[in-house]
């Protein structure tokens, strides 16, 4: 389609891998939304969507996000049995007692697999999202959130925050996102290099000051949470990641191999960045700001 006509652009900054990434989750998501879609990038700064969809937007496609329903791949059955164990574990500690060794271990089990598990995204995308647990995937390389982090809270907390855009300034809209149960603040995925704070930078952790919550750019972060189930990449030996920026329009499935530099002459540029440590034992991840290669004209 290489006579595409874009009816959604978004500016981009491609020294961002949030940002690059979250073009990915855009093409994914806008491909379920209007079957058909293409999208590739219209010289460095600009994402261009081209769908046959007669109202298509960036403002109704993120409608459909934020309205679509986010769920565990915890089963709902599994769900309702953990909250009954966790209850029983509360009420038996009142009485200093504990949960018998076959009920701990059940609510052990059911709890890491809460931890761990991935989620769904419903009607009209009907996508799951686990790409840092699928055997053989590159995905686990780019995970920045810690191992006893539920990542499916985050994102659901992450989702919550999700507001309408000016279609300029997708990637920039940030916010305080807070957890739905307790309003307490979520600290960022850090999938945006643009917003990075760290513990270290700051000499303290922010996110446990009051007052202090972090901010972050909630499509940036939501939207590559998306991307990276298809388009992840695992790094070179010295742990350096490169994208690839098509600059033809694609489909998903193509446009994801080409991310990997499998179509070279469809290449304007490269992206080459790292992952940073955002703790002193190194549990949590931040991307860094990537490194271009020149744009050139394919």
């Amino acid at each position: 389609m290489t006579d595409a006509k874009p009816n959604i652009t978004v500016a981009v900054d491609l020294t961002n891998p949030g940002q690059f990434f979250a073009c990915c989750g855009m093409l994914e998501l806008a491909g379920r939304l209007w079957p058909g879609a293409v999208g590739w990038f219209d010289g460095p700064s600009v994402f261009a969507l081209s769908t046959d969809g007669a109202h298509a937007s960036v403002q109704k496609l993120c409608e459909e996000v934020i309205a679509c329903q986010l769920a565990s791949l915890l089963s709902s059955a599994e769900r309702d049995i953990l909250a009954a164990l966790n209850r029983k574990k509360s009420e038996l500690k009142k009485a200093s007692k504990l949960l018998g060794k076959e009920a701990a271990a059940r609510r052990k089990f059911l709890n890491s697999k809460r931890i761990a598990s991935g989620f769904h995204l419903g009607t009209p995308f009907e996508l799951q999202i686990d790409w840092w647990l699928i055997d053989n995937c590159d995905g686990d390389h780019l995970k920045t959130w810690a191992g006893q982090q539920a990542i499916t809270e985050i994102a659901d907390a992450i989702k919550a925050a999700l507001t309408f855009p000016r279609e300029d300034a997708l990637f920039e809209i940030e916010v305080v996102v807070r957890r739905r149960s307790d309003d307490s603040a979520v600290a960022p995925l850090s999938f945006d290099a643009g917003r990075v704070g760290t513990a270290q930078d700051f000499g303290y952790s922010p996110d446990k000051v009051a007052g202090q919550a972090i901010t972050c750019c909630v499509w940036t972060e939501f939207l590559t949470l998306i991307g990276l189930q298809r388009f992840a990449l695992r790094p070179d030996p010295r742990e350096f990641f490169t994208y690839h920026v098509w600059s033809k329009p694609l489909p998903t499935c193509v446009a994801a191999i080409a991310a990997r530099g499998l179509f070279p002459e469809l290449i304007g540029c490269e992206g080459h960045f790292r992952l940073a440590g955002r703790d002193s034992g190194n549990r949590y991840k931040a991307f860094q700001q990537a490194t271009l290669t020149e744009w050139r004209q394919v």
